[in-house]
């Protein structure tokens, strides 16, 4: 006598060779998680995990050791004589209204002994920030920046005629002539820019001259169209607050309190 079709709670039919379909699918799927347990516990895949995670301390280390090189060896010399106090690889220097920061950012090669550095250079608005977050950072950094861009060197072959390039592979070989050229493009692009901007007025025209990836931020935007109401330009900041996200509210209350508030003089700037 075959075995008869039961009915689930769900009123669904149960036949013996859907049931034994179940067991099966139930039985090949722990298998498969027994066997996947069993290879993680293995010898071999336990020094495969060390392994990789000494290879990620070993480029973090890296890293470290060639920013802290170069910033020794290019950057801190040009800097710290022109009143850039040093936090790490950053660097900061107050100026009226202003902050001015150079940074080193770095990221790992395959190659083992080799890592990429890139120079930073911006300005932040310390007032701007205070009225925003009510505080000041520690560090001000590019993230702090209303306008901030990589300084990179012209290189040409016969494939780019004209191409900059960005990052630097910083060696053992190499950190000489890569401190030499960090400091020529200080001395050259980010110390002439600093000096250039000598008021707020020079920042807005900085970034209305042309549009950046940083144009896209929405917190980058709250900052400038509050830089651009101070400024007197009312119609590019109401631009800017068009843009925001819907749901930064209190954001938007902010900039719409600059705007009112119209274009401030030089005392009401000072953080």
């Amino acid at each position: 006598m075959g075995a008869s079709a039961s009915t689930s709670r769900t009123g669904r039919t149960n036949s013996p060779t859907r049931c034994r379909d179940a067991k099966r699918k139930l039985y090949r799927t722990q298998t498969k998680n027994t066997e996947w347990a069993r290879a993680r516990r293995t010898p071999g895949a336990t020094v495969s995990r060390a392994a990789r995670d000494a290879r990620s301390s070993d480029i973090v280390r890296s890293m470290k050791s060639a920013l802290s090189r170069l910033s020794e060896a290019g950057v801190a010399p040009l800097l710290a004589p022109l009143g850039f106090s040093r936090a790490a690889y950053t660097w900061n220097r107050l100026r009226f209204d202003r902050v001015d920061v150079v940074s080193l950012q770095s990221i790992g090669r395959p190659s083992p002994g080799i890592v990429s550095v890139a120079l930073n250079v911006g300005i932040a608005v310390p007032r701007i920030l205070r009225d925003l977050h009510g505080t000041y950072p520690v560090v001000w950094t590019e993230a702090h920046c209303l306008v901030s861009f990589r300084l990179g060197e012209e290189t040409a072959s016969a494939d780019h005629p004209r191409r900059e390039m960005l990052w630097w592979d910083v060696s053992d070989s190499s950190l000489p002539r890569v401190a030499a050229i960090v400091q020529r493009r200080l001395q050259d692009a980010a110390l002439g820019w600093f000096s250039s901007v000598s008021s707020w007025e020079d920042l807005a025209e900085s970034f209305e001259a042309g549009s950046d990836w940083r144009s896209t931020v929405p917190a980058i935007q709250v900052g400038r169209a509050m830089l651009l109401a101070a400024v007197g330009r009312v119609e590019s900041a109401s631009a800017l607050l068009s843009k925001l996200p819907a749901d930064w509210a209190r954001e938007r209350q902010i900039v719409e309190k600059w705007i009112r508030r119209g274009k401030l003089d030089d005392e009401s700037r000072i953080p």
